[in-house]
C-alpha cells in the first residue's frame, strides 16, 4: 500500500513541475510579446518617429546617420519577432500569436523604401536563418499589406498631402 503511495506522489509531483514549465514559459513568451508591442508602438519622441517615417518611406535616400537610427529601430523590431518566432514552439497552441507578431513585421518590411535594408539584413544573415526564412516566406505569399496600405499616413504620399 505505501509503494502505490509513493508512486501516485511520484506522478503527481512530476504532473505538477510540467505544469510549472508551461506556466512559466507562457509567462516568458507574454513578456517577450509585451516587449515587442512596446517596441513596434513605442517611439518615444516626435523625432524618432519623423526618421523612422522616413526611413520606411526611402531608407537609402537618408543621410547616414539617420539610416544609423532607422536600422537600429527596426532591428530592434526583428530581434523581438525573432524571439516571438524562436519561443513559439515551447508554448502550447501559440503558433498563431507568433505569425500575428511577426505579420506585423512583415507589414513594416514590405515598404518599398526598406527593400534594400530587408535585402541587406537577409543577406548578411544579421539573425536566425530559419526566422529570416519564414519572413522571406511571409513577404513572398503576402501575408500582410505593406503598412501605408494599412495606415496610409504612414505612407509616402503622407508628406505630399502635409
Amino acid at each position: 500500500m505505501g509503494g502505490v503511495a509513493v508512486i501516485a506522489t511520484l506522478v503527481y509531483l512530476g504532473l505538477q513541475l510540467r505544469v510549472s514549465n508551461q506556466i512559466e514559459s507562457a509567462e516568458n513568451h507574454r513578456a517577450v510579446v509585451k516587449e515587442f508591442n512596446e517596441q513596434v508602438l513605442g517611439l518615444r519622441t516626435p523625432e524618432e518617429a519623423e526618421i523612422y517615417w522616413q526611413g520606411i518611406n526611402g531608407f537609402d535616400r537618408l543621410p547616414r546617420d539617420r539610416q544609423i537610427v532607422v536600422h537600429c529601430a527596426l532591428s530592434r523590431m526583428l530581434y523581438i519577432g525573432e524571439q516571438i518566432y524562436l519561443l513559439a514552439p515551447r508554448v502550447v497552441d501559440d503558433a498563431d500569436a507568433a505569425d500575428s507578431a511577426n505579420r506585423s513585421i512583415v507589414s513594416v518590411l514590405r515598404h518599398a523604401g526598406l527593400a534594400t535594408w530587408w535585402r541587406r539584413t537577409y543577406e548578411a544573415k544579421l539573425f536566425d536563418l530559419g526566422y529570416l526564412e519564414y519572413l522571406q516566406s511571409m513577404i513572398d505569399r503576402g501575408a500582410a499589406p505593406p503598412l501605408g496600405d494599412v495606415l496610409p499616413w504612414l505612407g509616402p504620399d503622407a508628406a505630399e498631402e502635409a
